[in-house]
């Protein structure tokens, strides 16, 4: 049907509608106003039989009495009532006269007529009146008539009283014993209808009432019939709109279904095909008309290997008890030969509670199944590589985490999933992850970045960083990021470790070379040395006192006593040098040179002494000892200049493993055991890195030159004696020289005695270890966890303070390093202080305690642990701020 006979029926509908609707309207108001004009003549009715029941009430109650006697000044004598005792006279000589019921019902009546312009009007009529004035018009003739007959007993009309609409209502009354006192002359007996009383009630006020209510009456139907009206030819016009639609969303579906990129097809209960969608051809081969003429091609191009479940499938689904929905996928051979797999989808089809057939839609997931292995083989890859492989939205946002993340970071692939990976920078790297996705937001790629991550127990990893955009394959829009990030921690470590020894070996090799020169050349000069001083002392016996060549042999022999010192230094500086290895004290070798040591230094330098006591012994040359000590001493005087400073000779022991003597000696065969070390820490002006690295130099001084070998010579003699220094410098700061020396035995009685931490003591709870540098945070940790804590790590201030606050209720104590960037060590223990006042902190620091304890004094700083600390030391410490606590 054409837009426009639909048009034109739905306008026949609408004029039929409004039609009836009229009718409709126009019934129900006539019957309306029809029921209440018959409800006011009703009304009025009522009212009539009101008056007649009032009037009779009062006549039967006259009657009863006889009548009442009047004086005839006020009324007359009835002349119609012929009675003897009609008129009598009292005692006090007054007349009075009978007044009947029906004389008093007619002056009742009269007095109504005067009281409204349209009075209530009421009448005494028989058939036999006394009074001829009550004799009856047609219509009460007719009336009485009927009551004395029996055919009713009232009777109304409306009628027309001088000018006036009227309802005129009659009754009958019966004559009973008392009326028979004035009419049974008349012949009237008991129970005969001896009259009617006529009722007539003005209806002009009713009326105006009516018409006024007839008129809202009128104007209700009228509104309800005009929206009722509006309405229908609305309804019409949205018929034929809906109609219209439907057609064209018929038209549009029809195209839809034609031109789909799926095949679709209906199969009725019978298995018939009532429709078949022309996409059939491109996926199988086989047009739509094939398929219409011939249902069972849609099994026969099933796969062989399928053949049998789609039998099944079909079987299951050809009645309304099958399942609502189902799916299938299945291969099919085309009419080219070609396998294809097919997402076969059916449902069911009602019209109302009638099955109709079913639906079913097939898609071609070829290219899916194939795309699909690809990413499942990809997926295999991805998830069994030991990288961090994982994808990202443009905002940073996680969208899949592989086990190789989960491994690294220590984050499960659920933690992660919607969560920002800004979680795994430091608070100083934060800004590298937004250049990155800067960088791939402008379609560009990041290759091996090296950069510092966090683990999720706050421990830094060094990684290596490829980040690339990954685009929609049909527009090349940017929709996301892929990551992938390798753990090379191991590698820097080799790398760092590699540079180290290469650096050690070849500063190995430096002092080897050196030392085989200045050996070689103190072993030959010593030779000469010998001579020169043997003639000089030989030719001074032979001369005369005053000889005037005997001066000049003096200064000879002093001179080449200043060349054999030079000598020995060479010999120490070459660690081949005469010592005489003894078992001595370093603690009563410091107490015997103070007062040397107080009179070599500054004025205005003051010497501390921390001996700790006792120490076990160890084999030295004492002189090479002193000249260690005496060395140092003057190189810290000299540091800190003419200002007032101090000057911390300590003395200790500690048992030094493998890595830790790495750290500090060149030579790589060093026993592990017990050392006994002696260090010198001054507040004078410090050394830079460059400074430090020459400091072992030949000749080499921030001084005036020509000063010798110096920490050459100190760095020989310790070499000499199978030990090791460590120095810890800063400009500004001051410095500190820590040697050590191996122990002759073990620990002594004593020494073990002062020891408060048993061997077998084990920690427990959370300790946050603070420090700027990676390889110490390493092997806290691995310290730290072999006492039995867990470990919490932070590479600067601030990412402490971060680790404090979201660790804070498991953490046992602090080990916090003095020296950091960002926020040092006194400023963190500051705000630590500030977050909880009785956090229990361990300064860690290159100086030495009494230095950096005095800088703390009175803020509470639990303990001190001086780098490099080993095994024990760190214990120990731990153990006396535990135990305190």
């Amino acid at each position: 049907m054409s837009s426009s006979d639909t048009r034109s029926a739905n306008g026949k509908y609408g004029i039929r509608s409004v039609l009836c609707w009229t009718a409709l309207i126009f019934l129900l108001a006539g019957f309306t106003l029809y029921s209440y004009h018959t409800d006011t003549l009703r009304d009025a009715e009522s009212e009539a039989k009101d008056y007649f029941r009032f009037n009779m009430y009062y006549r039967l109650w006259i009657a009863k009495v006889g009548g009442v006697y009047v004086s005839t000044d006020r009324i007359a004598p009835s002349p119609y009532l012929q009675l003897a005792d009609r008129d009598i006279v009292s005692t006090d000589g007054k007349r009075y006269t009978l007044v009947n019921p029906a004389y008093l019902t007619r002056m009742v009546f009269e007095s109504f007529k005067t009281s409204s312009p349209t009075p209530v009007v009421a009448t005494i009529t028989s058939l036999k009146p006394l009074n001829p004035a009550n004799a009856p018009d047609e219509w009460e003739r007719q009336s009485l008539q009927g009551f004395e007959g029996h055919q009713y007993s009232e009777r109304s009309e409306v009628t027309t009283l001088n000018g006036e609409p009227y309802l005129r209502f009659i009754a009958a009354f019966v004559t009973e014993d008392a009326c028979l006192k004035c009419h049974a002359e008349q012949g009237y007996r008991k129970g005969d209808v001896r009259g009617g009383i006529a009722v007539a009630v003005p209806l002009s006020h009713r009326y105006e009432v009516e018409r006024k209510a007839d008129l809202k009456i009128v104007s209700g139907y009228l509104v309800v019939w005009l929206l009722g009206s509006i309405g229908m030819t609305r309804s019409a016009h949205r018929q034929w709109a809906y109609r219209r639609e439907l057609e064209a969303s018929e038209k549009k579906l029809r195209t839809v279904c034609d031109w789909t990129l799926d095949w679709d097809y209906w199969i009725d209960v019978d298995g018939n095909m009532q429709y078949v969608s022309p996409s059939c051809l491109k996926i199988t081969g086989y047009s739509s008309d094939q398929f219409m003429r011939d249902p069972e091609l849609v099994r026969r191009i099933v796969h062989p290997d399928h053949a049998d479940v789609f039998c099944e499938h079909i079987s299951g689904h050809i009645s309304a008890d099958s399942p609502d929905s189902d799916r299938l996928e299945f291969k099919i051979i085309t009419r080219d030969k070609e396998v294809r797999w097919i997402q076969h989808h059916c449902a069911p089809i009602f019209e109302g509670h009638e099955f109709k057939g079913r639906r079913v839609s097939n898609r071609d997931i070829t290219e899916q199944k194939i795309a699909n292995e690809k990413i499942g083989v990809l997926s295999a890859i991805v998830e069994s590589s030991s990288d961090a492989i994982f994808s990202q939205s443009l905002a940073g946002t996680a969208l899949s985490w592989n086990r190789g993340a989960e491994k690294l970071f220590g984050y499960s692939e659920r933690e992660m999933i919607g969560k920002s990976v800004l979680c795994l920078y430091p608070l100083d790297r934060v800004h590298e992850e937004k250049e990155i996705l800067e960088t791939v937001g402008r379609g560009e790629s990041v290759d091996n970045c090296e950069t510092v991550l966090v683990h999720q127990n706050g421990s830094l990893l060094d990684v290596s960083v490829t980040v690339s955009p990954i685009r929609d394959e049909g527009s090349g829009t940017i929709t996301g990021v892929s990551t992938i990030i390798r753990d090379i921690s191991e590698v820097k470590r080799e790398a760092s470790e590699r540079v180290r020894i290469e650096r050690k070996m070849l500063h190995a090799q430096k002092l080897e070379s050196l030392g085989v020169l200045a050996g070689g050349i103190a072993h030959d000069f010593n030779n000469i040395l010998t001579a020169i001083i043997g003639n000089a002392s030989l030719a001074l016996t032979r001369v005369e006192s005053d000889s005037p060549v005997r001066v000049n042999l003096q200064n000879v022999q002093k001179a080449a006593s200043r060349a054999a010192d030079l000598t020995r230094q060479m010999l120490a500086y070459s660690g081949k040098g005469t010592f005489s290895i003894e078992n001595i004290s370093i603690n009563a070798l410091v107490q015997e040179m103070t007062h040397m040591l107080e009179v070599s230094i500054s004025k205005n330098v003051q010497l501390k002494m921390d001996l700790h006591l006792p120490l076990p012994p160890v084999a030295a040359d004492a002189t090479q000892i002193r000249q260690i000590i005496m060395n140092l001493v003057i190189n810290a005087s000299e540091a800190i200049g003419e200002k007032p400073g101090t000057i911390t000779i300590s003395t200790g022991c500690m048992n030094c493993d493998r890595s830790y003597l790495q750290q500090i000696s060149v030579d790589e065969d060093l026993p592990e055991g017990l050392y006994v070390f002696f260090e010198v820490d001054d507040n004078g002006c410090g050394m830079d890195r460059e400074t430090l690295a020459r400091i072992y130099d030949p000749f080499f001084t921030t001084k005036f030159t020509g000063r010798g070998l110096g920490m050459a010579a100190v760095q020989g003699i310790i070499r000499g004696h199978k030990g090791a220094i460590k120095i810890y410098s800063e400009p500004g700061k001051g410095s500190t020289f820590k040697v050590f020396l191996p122990a002759t035995g073990r620990e002594t009685t004593g020494f073990a005695a002062r020891s408060s931490v048993e061997g077998t003591w084990m920690g427990s709870g959370t300790v946050l270890l603070v420090d700027d540098e990676a390889a110490v945070l390493q092997i806290g940790s691995e310290m730290l966890q072999e006492m039995g804590f867990d470990t919490v790590t932070a590479g600067n201030g601030v990412q402490g303070l971060e680790r404090f606050r979201e660790y804070r209720d498991k953490i046992s104590c602090v080990i916090l390093d003095l020296t950091m960037p960002l926020m040092d060590g006194a400023q963190t223990f500051s705000e630590l202080r500030q977050l909880d006042p009785e956090v229990k902190v361990i300064m860690s620091s290159g100086y030495n305690e009494s230095e950096v304890v005095g800088k703390f004094t009175g803020q509470g700083l639990a303990g001190f642990i001086q780098k490099p600390y080993t095994f024990t030391a760190l214990r120990e410490a731990i153990y006396k701020v535990l135990k305190v606590s």
